[in-house]
């Protein structure tokens, strides 16, 4: 999520047997954002209880700060799109 907008940069994928994002996932959402305005937020909000180091690193190199805060704390901007999302996947598995 970048921190200025609220914009949330995108969805990703973590296969079951890994702990986070692989490099190229990482590097793709961070692009995915970069081409919402054509520049790079300027902080990217993290819920502390992902790992993300691979995601931080990446950010890190692109000059975005990065702050790791309580999932309960974004739950006001991240709810409804968490919600949208979940009922997309389910329709999904009903077909």
């Amino acid at each position: 999520m970048d921190a200025a907008s609220f914009f949330i940069l995108g969805i990703g994928y973590v296969p079951t047997n890994a702990e986070e994002f692989s490099q190229m996932e990482a590097e793709r959402l961070l692009e995915i954002g970069y081409g919402h305005k054509m520049q790079f937020p300027k902080e990217l909000i993290i819920p502390s209880n992902q790992v993300a180091k691979v995601l931080r690193e990446e950010a890190e190199k692109r000059g975005i700060s990065v702050a790791r805060v309580p999932e309960e704390q974004l739950q006001v901007f991240i709810g409804e799109a968490r919600e949208s999302f979940q009922e997309h996947v389910s329709n999904d598995r009903v077909q």
